[in-house]
């Protein structure tokens, strides 16, 4: 599962999603575009994805138990 929301969270890199304060509802329809080429063993909800407080959270489905998934995107230091 770890992989899946490794390549998800590269998913919502590459959208924007970690440096806005809010999702867009434009942001979420490409992330499951996106997403839905991905072989991931779980099913992610993808109007669940909100920002707060510098956290991502998501529902994700896996084996008919649902998980609530939320974590910190790293900091990347720029000291070049």
């Amino acid at each position: 599962m770890l992989e899946g929301i490794n390549h998800l969270a590269k998913i919502m890199q590459a959208e924007g999603i970690f440096k806005s304060s809010k999702i867009t509802d434009v942001q979420r329809k490409k992330v499951k575009e996106r997403v839905s080429s991905l072989p991931l063993n779980f099913y992610l909800y993808h109007n669940s994805l909100d920002i707060w407080q510098g956290k991502v959270y998501f529902l994700i489905e896996k084996e008919k138990e649902k998980k609530l998934v939320s974590f910190a995107p790293r900091k990347d230091n720029d000291d070049g």
